[in-house]
């Protein structure tokens, strides 16, 4: 078979795939979930039988590894959507003239992310700001009456097959204040003796501790389940998940590089004044 050509698989083999994404899944725990079917996800390959070149797609994120040719990468392009944004992260094997057939006709920057860990389980703890409840994220919380809970659900079902996977194995808090969901944090993915975890707070309700507070305790009970590892992952210009983490335990990593047709950040006003620069010299080139 042309390994050039661009093949869907419904079913896989996760260990036999393991080896052509090693260079990623030692940080992003996102790919191992995929790949063992917790995650949803669409998986491509240049030949079913035997794959030398991956793209796997989770989200916004597409990962791409393996040995791709410049029509593999220009099959993937053709699927990459032109109404929303994109995260590719790529084998340091697609080069920039292969990176130019995956581009072509779209507009992509270099940007960076940071990936955390906290390997201790001595349990950290913060103070709840006043006026504030905790709840353990669940699909009673999910699917109740609290403001905010639906969206909650479909988060979680962004990351999870379904609700009962996740109220199998996954876990979080909630910060509750008035019958409304304001900050929560949960696992994103877990995996053997791995998770990586999220946090998330309404932009009314921060600088009040609250996401320290969720993402600790999230922590926390990773480790009191037997976990030995939990991550976090941001751009690596997101200063106010980087405080966060910092405070809950977690030591930054590894920094990598991705590629996104968006600003290159979670919030504009993180970017410096060399980002921004970088940002506009590249939309140039590229247009």
């Amino acid at each position: 078979m042309e390994r050039s050509v661009l093949n869907q698989l419904e079913s896989w083999n996760a260990h036999s795939l393991f080896p052509l994404f090693s260079a990623l899944t030692p940080r992003l725990l996102q790919v191992e979930a995929a790949l063992v079917g917790r995650t949803p996800c669409s998986l491509y390959v240049d030949c079913p039988e035997n794959a030398q070149t991956a793209a796997l797609r989770i989200g916004v994120c597409w990962y791409i590894v393996g040995n791709p040719t410049p029509q593999f990468l220009q099959s993937v392009n053709a699927l990459l959507p032109r109404d929303t944004y994109s995260v590719l992260i790529l084998d340091p094997s697609v080069t920039a003239p292969l990176r130019s057939s995956l581009f072509e006709h779209l507009y992509f920057v270099r940007a960076k992310s940071r990936y955390a860990q906290r390997t201790s389980s001595a349990p950290i703890h913060h103070p709840l700001y006043d006026g504030y409840d905790v709840l353990p994220v669940n699909r009673q919380l999910v699917e109740g009456d609290l403001e905010g809970a639906a969206d909650l659900r479909e988060n979680i079902l962004h990351f999870w097959t379904t609700m009962e996977a996740y109220d199998r194995d996954g876990f979080g808090f909630a910060a509750v204040q008035d019958s409304k969901i304001v900050s929560h944090s949960l696992t994103d993915h877990v995996v053997g003796d791995r998770c990586e975890i999220g946090v998330q707070t309404d932009p009314a309700h921060r600088m009040k501790g609250l996401g320290v507070h969720v993402a600790s305790r999230t922590a926390n009970e990773a480790f009191k389940r037997g976990l030995k590892h939990v991550g976090w992952m941001s751009w690596a210009n997101n200063a106010g998940s980087i405080a966060v983490s910092l405070k809950a335990g977690f030591t930054e990593k590894c920094l990598y590089d991705v590629y996104i047709n968006h600003w290159p950040a979670e919030n504009p006003e993180n970017m410096t004044a060399e980002e921004f620069r970088a940002f506009a010299q590249e939309y140039e080139r590229q247009f």
